[in-house]
């Protein structure tokens, strides 16, 4: 039987390797730590910058919503558009389509 050769290390390299992987946890933790300590000290800068990254979210939920809405209207008139020659539904398709324009007129019919 043929023995496996498994490679070991000597123990300072090891030892050189858990140094090096403890000091890397402690500058990680040291770094949030100080960032917690940056809050704690000044909760204002912390609050401004919060509401500042919420307006921008606002914001920007409101240019999407907006530029979404204005596809979605724009492909409803095209397919209601191609729906108005229909035989039956022709006439309040193409009604449908005057008030989504707003060119309705308050005619019943």
């Amino acid at each position: 039987m043929e023995e496996e050769k498994k490679e070991v290390k000597p123990d300072k390299e090891k030892e050189s390797e858990i140094d090096a992987i403890i000091q890397k946890v402690k500058s990680r933790l040291s770094s949030e730590y100080n960032e917690l300590l940056q809050i704690l000290k000044r909760p204002s800068r912390f609050l401004w910058s919060n509401f500042l990254m919420g307006v921008v979210r606002g914001i920007g939920i409101a240019i999407g919503v907006t530029i979404l809405g204005g596809v979605g209207v724009t492909i409803v008139l095209l397919i209601l558009g191609k729906m108005a020659h229909a035989p039956l539904l022709g006439h309040f398709v193409s009604r449908l389509m005057e008030i989504i324009k707003g060119t309705a007129t308050n005619h019943i019919y």
